[in-house]
C-alpha cells in the first residue's frame, strides 16, 4: 500500500501485483534479518562516515518497462524521535538517496548515466507533534527553464525522490489523493495506535473490506512488529553514533567505549576499523 500511495509509477497496479510481481527479495527478511539486508544492498558508499545502514532497502520492477529502464531502488525509514534531532527527516533522506544513486555505479560501465534509476527514500516519523500529525510531504526534482528550452525527457532528471509522512490521518480538504488517504488510515491504525495484529486484521475487515489471507497475515504481523524492530535499532544505532564519537576524540580505549555504550567490544572494533579505513 505505500509504494501505490507515495510512488507514482505504481499508482495503477494492484497491491497485490506490487506485492508479488514488483518487489524484489524479501522486505521481511530486510526488517528482521542483518544478515539478509546484505543481500539486499542495505550498506551504500557513505561520503564521510563509511556505510550508511538503512532500515529497509530494496530493488522494484516497474510496471512500465523501457529499454534503459526497468526499476526503482526503494528505501523506507522509520524514524521514532524526531523533536530532539538537530536536522529535518528530509535532509537526511536525501542524503540517503543520493547514496543510493552513488551505489548505482557498479552496475553501469563506460559512463553510461543515461542507465541510473530513479530513487526513493521514504521517511514515516512515529511520534509527531499534534501540528505535525497526518502531514505529507514529497521533495523531488523539477526542472526550471531560465533560457531556452532543451526539451529534456522528465526521466533524464527525474532521479531522486525524498517522501516524508508523519502518522496521523489526513485532514479534510488536503491535496492526498484515495491511496495516499487509505494508506494514511491503515498506518495510523496499524503503527500509531498500540494496534495487536488482531485489532487491525479486524479493522481491515470492517472498514475496509478486506480478505485476510495467509500471506496479508504475515505482512499485518510483520507491520505491527516494526515498529518495535525499528525502536530497537534505533537505539543500537545511537549507541554506534555515541561510539563513533567517542572513537574520533581519541581519548578512550576501545574496551572503555564498549562498556560506555553497552555494545559487544567485537562491534567497537568494527566501528574502530571502519573509521579509519
Amino acid at each position: 500500500m505505500i509504494l501505490k500511495a507515495l510512488v507514482p509509477e505504481y499508482k495503477d497496479s494492484s497491491n497485490e501485483d506490487i506485492r508479488d510481481k514488483y518487489i524484489q527479495g524479501d522486505v521481511r527478511n530486510s526488517i528482521d534479518n542483518s544478515e539478509a539486508q546484505d543481500e539486499l544492498a542495505s550498506y551504500g558508499s557513505g561520503v564521510e562516515q563509511g556505510a550508511v545502514t538503512y532500515d529497509i532497502r530494496f530493488d522494484a520492477l516497474l510496471p512500465m518497462r523501457t529499454k534503459k529502464h526497468s526499476k526503482i531502488l526503494i528505501n523506507l525509514e522509520a524514524q521514532k524521535n524526531t523533536k530532539s534531532l538537530s536536522y529535518k527527516p528530509a535532509t537526511r533522506g536525501i542524503y540517503y538517496a543520493c547514496n543510493m544513486v552513488t551505489s548505482e555505479y557498479t552496475v553501469f560501465s563506460h559512463s553510461h548515466y543515461e542507465k541510473i534509476e530513479k530513487v526513493y527514500s521514504i521517511w514515516i516519523c512515529m511520534s509527531p507533534s499534534s501540528k505535525q500529525a497526518g502531514s505529507l510531504n514529497i521533495y523531488d526534482m523539477n526542472e526550471r527553464q531560465i533560457s531556452k528550452h532543451e526539451c529534456l525527457e522528465k526521466e533524464d532528471y527525474d532521479k531522486l525522490a525524498v517522501v516524508v509522512y508523519h502518522i496521523g490521518e489526513f485532514e479534510e480538504g488536503s491535496n492526498g489523493d484515495y491511496n495516499m488517504i487509505e494508506m494514511a488510515d491503515l498506518i495510523t491504525h496499524a503503527l500509531g495506535k498500540d494496534s495487536s495484529p488482531e485489532e487491525v486484521k479486524d479493522y481491515l475487515r470492517t472498514r475496509h473490506n478486506i480478505e485476510i489471507d495467509k500471506k496479508l497475515e504475515e505482512d499485518i504481523d510483520t507491520m505491527c512488529n516494526w515498529a518495535d524492530v525499528i525502536e530497537e535499532r534505533g537505539l543500537i544505532r545511537g549507541r554506534e553514533e555515541d561510539a563513533l564519537r567517542m572513537i574520533a576524540d581519541g581519548e578512550l580505549p576501545l574496551e572503555k567505549i564498549a562498556a560506555y555504550t553497552d555494545l559487544p567490544l567485537e562491534r567497537v572494533r568494527e566501528l574502530a576499523e571502519k573509521k579509519s579505513a
